[in-house]
């Protein structure tokens, strides 16, 4: 049986996922189950996205928001608004206009109608194959083209689910491939790095006057 985990007082859910083992977590509200995955491996880290997720909700939904009709044109909107900034100049001027251009030129015209909760597997897939084929304006994309859109997608819809408007990501795998390129990061995403020194600063504190200590620094 998966192990579980409850949070404010068992209005919130944690269980782990997959091979991964990656925390989700769950609330019901406005009649509705609600999902989404925290994309933590870690506990603590999960039940504090968990915590802020499950605000938001609250919050929007004290406001008398439905938690299910945002669009995908605010999700990109508010993408937009914000990734040049959270990066910090991380990442070079020509990446972010890569970013800001595949979602002006190919994603906003496409999904420019569609609510959030109708951004499904299906029409993703719909989207590939309309690029692929079927938009007269441009010929059809390479793989790695087609690739870098989906990321690109891929980051505006979590851009929604840390703010709530989506419960969950869709599948947006391409079906039929066995096998693509694999790609390795040389980054760490902000969530990820305050993990990452968070866990070594406590890891030392922790090791203090044991042999090891020198290690752990």
């Amino acid at each position: 049986m998966a192990e579980l985990e409850t949070i404010l007082d068992g209005r919130v859910n944690l269980y782990p996922r997959g091979k991964a083992k990656v925390w989700q977590c769950a609330s019901y509200l406005d009649g509705k189950n609600h999902r989404t995955s925290t994309g933590e491996k870690n506990l603590f880290a999960a039940r504090e996205f968990a915590e802020h997720w499950y605000m938001n909700l609250r919050l929007r939904q004290s406001q008398g928001e439905k938690l299910s009709d945002k669009t995908f044109v605010q999700a990109a909107e508010r993408f937009m608004k914000e990734y040049e900034v959270m990066t910090g100049g991380t990442r070079n001027k020509d990446h972010v206009r890569g970013q800001y251009a595949r979602i002006t030129n190919h994603l906003l015209p496409y999904f420019r109608k569609k609510t959030l909760s109708q951004m499904t597997t299906g029409a993703i897939q719909d989207y590939r194959l309309f690029r692929m084929g079927d938009d007269p304006k441009y010929k059809s994309p390479s793989q790695s083209t087609m690739h870098k859109e989906i990321v690109t997608l891929r980051l505006v819809l979590k851009a929604a689910l840390r703010q709530g408007w989506l419960s969950a990501l869709p599948d947006m795998s391409a079906p039929y491939r066995t096998s693509t390129k694999v790609a390795h990061r040389a980054w760490f995403s902000p969530d990820e790095y305050k993990l990452l020194y968070t866990t070594t600063r406590a890891n030392v504190r922790a090791a203090q006057n044991k042999p090891w200590c020198s290690h752990a620094k």
